[in-house]
């Protein structure tokens, strides 16, 4: 039966009661939310019997199964990862009309295998004509999503970032840096794999990032699934060394460099094939703010493409960037801001667009244009706070970008932490390039498409009005009102610093 009939649904795992097993274990430390939603098919299937196993078609209403997308959601707001004495595990599979049952057994055989081993999320896979989707979480408004790698199959959460070209990911071999797994986190281990290989010409990569993340790794050959398709003899980087700022829950990340660079351990070009456009689409829920501390993994936060934009996610036109090809990077030319009616062009135009950063980082002109109206005032590093009681009144910012204007509302501006601060999604570097991040990219439904342009347009979805603090969120009195709070500094660095894979250096 080919891929693209494919029916995918999510199974809920709860263990018996007694049987000993907690949600502990893997790098995630027990503080992930399992995944719903995505399938889309036609049939139901009641909940099985015994030691709380439940099959959900997520996409069926009025069965008689328990466990359907209303009361998934349920599921895991009553068994969420934090509770010390459940472990809420939800699997992606796919599912034919000739195998269900033993499809379900698979994955049954694969928990028993894995002795309870705690992944936070895993993407479920909508195939359609001509593409293929899967459900992403976010972190630090990034969205993750899932892969399988290997024989029998190891799921990791990678991030996607069109900032990075290699895809590598936590591995058996990693024996340096605190963001190596933990023997109980069954990482990918090419030993034990039935399919892995040494890869042609195999090297090892050192991969820094403009967050302080460095990783050394080993180019391997082995299977990779990603969003359905499966690509035989994939190379991969396996991770020997992972240093990061601080400690995050991604297993990896795959990296989606514009077509101009190559790199030891692209997947791309291998997975365009099959797809008769060569193009990547990100879809982000508007309402999910993982930047909030504690938030950690976000499920079912966005959506990631392969192939042809997907139709749903947008309505009208694109607006189509052409790609500078002399660079490294998904860049375009930024002419101007405009800001209360006041155009400021741009000295440094070369601007990147990163799937894999989480703020907007300005050149100096351009930020001081931005920043001036909105009078946010350094709290951390590159982190700046500004007044809630102010924020409605923040005036439209439009991004012009090779004649194309892009413009940000005024709570397109901000995200809200802890129900008490805001800050600015905006920061300016004399070190980094301008880089619009994925709290720019979140407000449009973007398109990278290899033939060497980037598309905007108008997402679906609707969005909740922000509940904006009524206190300023700023510490002091008198001349020091306008102080950043103490409190905020460290929520701020925690929620940033494991996630800004800005670039690789």
């Amino acid at each position: 039966m080919s891929e693209r009939e494919v029916y995918v649904g999510t199974l809920f795992v709860e263990p018996a009661s007694g049987n000993g097993r907690s949600g502990g274990g893997g790098r995630s430390g027990g503080s992930g939310r399992s995944g719903g939603g995505g399938g889309g098919g036609s049939r139901s299937s009641s909940a099985s019997s015994g030691g709380g196993w439940a099959y959900s078609d997520s996409g069926a209403s009025g069965s008689s199964n328990p466990f359907t997308k209303k009361s998934g959601k349920e599921y895991e707001a009553r068994y969420g990862f934090k509770s010390d004495y459940h472990l809420g595990l939800a699997y992606g599979h796919k599912v034919y009309d000739s195998d269900f049952k033993e499809s379900v057994q698979a994955i049954k055989d694969a928990f028993d295998r894995d002795e309870g081993r705690l992944i936070p999320f895993k993407s479920t896979v909508r195939a359609g004509a001509g593409a293929s989707s899967i459900t992403a979480a976010s972190m630090g408004q990034t969205l993750v999503g899932s892969v399988q790698i290997g024989t029998p199959p190891t799921t990791a959460n990678v991030m996607f970032d069109t900032g990075s070209p290699t895809f590598w990911v936590s591995s058996s071999l990693c024996r340096q840096g605190n963001g190596c797994p933990t023997s109980a986190g069954n990482p990918y281990n090419p030993s034990t794999s039935r399919t892995a290989k040494i890869a042609t010409n195999s090297s090892s990569l050192t991969r820094q990032y403009g967050d302080g993340t460095s990783v050394d790794c080993v180019i391997v050959q082995d299977s990779l699934t990603i969003a359905g398709i499966t690509i035989p003899d994939q190379n991969i980087c396996a991770a020997t060394s992972i240093v990061y700022p601080q400690v995050t829950q991604e297993d990896g990340l795959v990296g989606l460099a514009p077509p101009q660079v190559s790199d030891p351990a692209d997947v791309f070009g291998n997975l365009k094939s099959a797809f008769s456009e060569s193009k990547v689409s990100f879809w982000y829920d508007r309402n999910v703010n993982s930047l909030d501390a504690n938030s950690g993994i976000v499920p079912n936060a966005g959506e990631i493409t392969f192939g042809t934009p997907a139709s749903s996610r947008y309505t009208g036109d694109f607006a189509w960037l052409p790609i500078i090809r002399t660079a490294s990077h998904w860049s375009v030319t930024l002419n101007s801001v405009t800001v209360n009616g006041v155009t400021t062009n741009a000295k440094t135009t070369q601007s990147l667009m990163d799937t894999g950063t989480s703020l907007i980082y300005l050149s100096p002109e351009i930020f001081k244009a931005v920043n001036g109206p909105m009078g946010g005032v350094l709290a951390s590093d590159s982190i700046y706070q500004v007044d809630c009681t102010k924020v409605r009144s923040f005036p439209d910012i439009t991004f012009t970008f090779n004649g194309a204007p892009l413009t940000l509302t005024w709570d397109q501006q901000i995200i809200i932490l802890q129900k008490k601060y805001c800050i600015s999604v905006f920061s300016t570097s004399t070190d980094l390039p301008p880089i619009f991040g994925a709290s720019f990219l979140r407000n449009f439904y973007t398109t990278f498409d290899y033939s060497g342009r980037i598309g905007f347009a108008k997402p679906t979805g609707d969005v909740t009005p922000l509940n904006v603090p009524t206190q300023s969120g700023l510490s002091g009195t008198g001349q020091n009102a306008a102080s950043p709070s103490r409190i905020l500094s460290p929520l701020l660095v925690a929620a940033v610093a494991a996630v800004t894979f800005a670039s690789w250096l």
